[in-house]
């Protein structure tokens, strides 16, 4: 019966600890105070063009416009968890900071635009070809959560 008890108490503790983390990692953000806005512009072939907005209380809106399976506006939803993996991206990068244009003359290249709003501070990073190396995984993380995510609904 100890064991049991221990078992019990073990997963609890780190279900707790597991929450906390997350929960504490988006504390105090809202739709109002915290959002990140990816734009894929066009190219001259099949490139998804599209608008996607994470705001801080986890709502997702997608607005699909070309090569892309959801077209119009969609809203969804991403987990506490996926939410904090965005946020700790943006924080440990320091991209809410980061003033980057990275415009080639390559009229074919669709321009990729992510915009943080963090508060009252704004930034925006934008490139045509070759992703910035500090931008990488939140790029993974914002299309997950916006042009392949499974919990879009059209409005």
């Amino acid at each position: 019966m100890n064991i049991l008890t221990l078992a019990i108490v073990s997963l609890f503790t780190i279900t707790t600890i597991g929450c906390s983390c997350a929960d504490s990692c988006v504390k105090g953000l809202t739709k109002d105070n915290y959002s990140i806005t990816i734009t894929k512009g066009a190219c001259f072939g099949q490139c998804p063009v599209f608008t996607g907005t994470i705001y801080g209380d986890g709502k997702v809106v997608f607005e699909g416009v070309k090569n892309v399976e959801h077209e119009g506006t969609f809203d969804g939803t991403i987990s506490t968890e996926d939410l904090c993996a965005l946020v700790e991206q943006v924080k440990n990068n320091g991209l809410d900071t980061f003033q980057k244009e990275f415009i080639d003359n390559v009229p074919d290249a669709p321009l990729t635009v992510i915009s943080i709003q963090n508060g009252t501070k704004r930034n925006t990073i934008q490139w045509k070809i070759g992703t910035p190396a500090q931008v990488k995984k939140l790029l993974e993380l914002l299309m997950s959560s916006t042009l392949d995510n499974k919990s879009l609904i059209a409005r």
